[in-house]
């Protein structure tokens, strides 16, 4: 029987700013985040790094005036990278 420790301390930030342009009677904003992990105790032999950083840009719609079912629309790209690691996503995020 094995066991193990599943520990990990997590940092976010995400920036938001209008740009200008209006669409949806709203304001369209760019967004910028930063997200860094640390994995502790027996996930770094499990996943190969102890470390992972995350850097996303992106814009966001806010859908407030037309629906109150959600309220923010976001498209972010995203780059993880960390030691032995390393990709890109495409993210579609909704805040209810």
């Amino acid at each position: 029987m094995g066991s193990g420790l599943s520990q990990n301390l997590n940092v976010w930030a995400r920036w938001r700013a209008p740009i200008g342009l209006t669409a949806l009677h709203r304001p369209v904003r760019y967004v910028l985040e930063f997200t860094a992990s640390h994995y502790f105790g027996n996930q770094d032999d499990a996943l190969g790094f102890n470390n992972i950083f995350s850097l996303g840009a992106g814009i966001e719609l806010d859908s407030s005036y037309y629906t109150n079912l959600f309220s923010r629309v976001r498209l972010i790209g995203r780059y993880r990278f960390g030691e032995n690691v390393s990709g890109y996503s495409n993210c579609l995020g909704i805040s209810f």
